[in-house]
């Protein structure tokens, strides 16, 4: 039985086992809309033209250098229909494998926007960033989802226009990725109004495709069936409301997948790395640091814990290389085995000691939170030569997994960060169903997803953007600051996310010699918070006990436009509550609340 996979939405409860979900017709296909209408769809010499529908401005032509759809295995069919809308059209596309193999699906394509030279579009990789292109230098990109991008969309505007492109498909269930790409094609790419820009949405791999370009978790079309998907192109004439062309994707997104379902924390967080390769060598292999004062494996965690509990200005902190690092398979590296290490060594142990271990952090009334190395893999030794990638379905996996887990409840750990906590692991299916689960088993953990998870995840988890992440070497000291906008995207999808900014300053000093005043990272702190992130600096500063992450949804998505997301959002409540009361009873999703969660209301 073909089942979907959502989380309830924030005033409702997060259901507890996600694969017994009943299913909930949600229509891949966009309904007709109503509006104002301000594009005109038209089939001229068979190829679409879009246009504003006042001035007649070409938007979008259907040109020979992109094909609207393609197959990878010739014996795969595939039909299209575009059914157009008040502010722009979606495309339909079928696949079909009339075979008895199961053969891969292809790619879709919308273009040319032919919005002039220079465009700026919307990167939304971990975060949401305009970037500037112009046609005549701008190399094409491709990121997957919903391993690197946040969302499987595109955004493009230029001064007088904003046109967003989105892909629907029940990600989760189907359990495989896209890949989003942005091109400006040479050739068989002129006409009115000049060149124009394409985007493209491929599902699979085609043969010979580059390792670098290639989908880990591509689609496959089972024997005699078939894979719809829609992408759905909509236009404002106001460049600032580009939001507004995401709606289908906001409709269906929330529909599947509901809000977020956890209580946001808004306090800094200060990291502590309590080993380090520097420290590695003979008779201290794990690379604990502080070695004449604080090594837990020589003194115990009583000095640690004392030093946590009289930490000023930060009521979290999170501990990262606890139970030290790998020396001979260093590529492995945050180790996956923390608490169960701690097991292993007396000295270690007594991070289970009330008495003078890690517990009293949480008796002190500071939370305590531990960096969980390589989350979505497991390894049931130390130091080890692979890993293997976690099954939530395989009991063996689930055991050597929750061994953590339980032992960093009985350590006093209230915040879990999520190490590579990436779909690219294991699959978006397996990841979101681990997730859920660890969520039900350990209510009284918080936990933060790291690198910040895409939209899907985000509804179960807060993430942690990696803040020194560059695209190249930095030109001048605002180029270590790679996140200087509020997470637009997660604003608009996601109002109550947790988004945590780690923060370095390895740049400064690495590059330009600088090394930051306490004035200096306090002011970074309060610029983050903000920003509407959840600063987590690695440099602790006494004066930010009154910093809070900002409510960046509340101005950066337009009131008139919120009013709208929240008929939205209740009128998909309504047509739940209906369908679960008509339903019959035997079919009716009635899977028990978290126990002791946090529940936004």
């Amino acid at each position: 039985m073909s089942m979907r996979f959502f989380v309830a939405f924030a005033a409702a409860p997060l259901v507890v086992f996600i694969a017994n979900h009943r299913a909930r017709a949600v229509d891949l296909v966009p309904a007709p809309e109503g509006g104002p209408v301000i594009t005109e769809l038209k089939l001229v010499s068979n190829k679409y033209e879009l246009r504003d529908a006042a001035t007649g401005r070409l938007l979008m032509q259907q040109r020979n250098a992109v094909p609207l759809a393609t197959v990878v295995d010739a014996r795969v069919t595939y039909s299209i229909q575009i059914n157009p809308q008040p502010s722009g059209y979606d495309m339909v596309v079928t696949y079909t494998n009339p075979t008895s193999e199961t053969l891969p699906a292809g790619a879709m394509y919308a273009g040319m926007f032919t919005l002039g030279p220079r465009i700026e579009y919307l990167d939304v990789r971990h975060t949401s960033v305009w970037r500037e292109a112009e046609f005549s230098t701008f190399v094409g990109k491709g990121y997957s989802y919903p391993d690197d991008l946040f969302s499987p969309v595109f955004v493009m505007r230029s001064d007088e226009y904003a046109i967003g492109v989105s892909m629907r498909y029940p990600v989760v269930e189907r359990n495989h990725d896209v890949r989003v790409m942005t091109m400006n094609p040479s050739g068989s790419n002129s006409g009115e109004q000049g060149p124009g820009w394409a985007t493209g949405f491929r599902v699979s791999n085609p043969v010979n495709v580059h390792p670098s370009q290639a989908l880990k978790h591509p689609a496959f079309i089972p024997p005699h069936s078939s894979r719809t998907f829609v992408l759905s192109l909509r236009v404002t004439r106001d460049r600032e409301d580009w939001m507004r062309t995401l709606l289908p994707y906001y409709r269906y997104f929330r529909a599947m997948y509901g809000g977020v379902s956890y209580q946001r924390s808004t306090r800094p967080i200060l990291p502590f790395g309590i080993a380090d390769a520097y420290y590695q060598e003979a008779g201290n292999l794990d690379g604990y640091g502080d070695p004449a004062t604080r090594r837990p494996d020589v003194f115990g965690w009583g000095p640690w814990t004392d030093r946590i509990i009289d930490i000023e200005g930060y009521s979290s902190v999170m501990l990262w290389a606890s139970s030290g690092l790998y020396f001979f398979n260093p590529q492995f590296n945050y180790p996956f085995k923390v608490a169960s290490r701690w097991e292993e060594k007396p000295l270690l142990s007594t991070a289970f000691d009330p008495a003078i271990g890690l517990p009293r952090v949480k008796d002190s009334g500071k939370t305590l939170g531990i960096w969980w190395g390589r989350s979505l893999d497991i390894s049931p030794d130390w130091d080890p030569d692979h890993m293997i990638p976690i099954d939530p379905s395989n009991p063996a996996h689930v055991a050597i997994a929750e061994r953590e887990l339980a032992g960093f409840v009985r350590a006093g750990v209230e915040l879990v960060g999520l190490d590579a906590c990436n779909p690219a692991v294991t699959g978006i299916q397996n990841a979101y169903t681990w997730i859920a689960r660890i969520r039900h088993r350990y209510p009284s953990i918080t936990f933060l997803a790291e690198p910040s998870p895409c939209d899907v995840l985000s509804t179960l988890v807060g993430g942690v953007l990696p803040g020194w992440s560059l695209d190249g070497l930095p030109k001048t000291i605002d180029d270590c600051y790679p996140f200087r906008t509020p997470h637009y995207l997660a604003d608009f999808l996601l109002p109550g996310h947790e988004t945590v900014m780690s923060f370095r300053y390895n740049y400064h000093k690495d590059f330009f010699g600088v090394v930051p005043t306490d004035a200096d990272v306090d002011r970074d702190v309060r610029w983050f918070a903000q920003l509407g992130f959840v600063p987590m600096v690695w440099r602790h500063v006494g004066t930010v006990g009154d910093v809070r992450a900002s409510e960046t949804w509340r101005w950066t998505v337009p009131a008139s436009l919120r009013r709208e997301l929240d008929a939205i959002d209740a009128q998909i409540k309504a047509g739940e509550t209906a369908a679960n009361e008509s339903a019959d009873p035997s079919a009716r999703d009635l899977s028990p609340p978290l126990v002791g969660s946090k529940i936004n209301k």
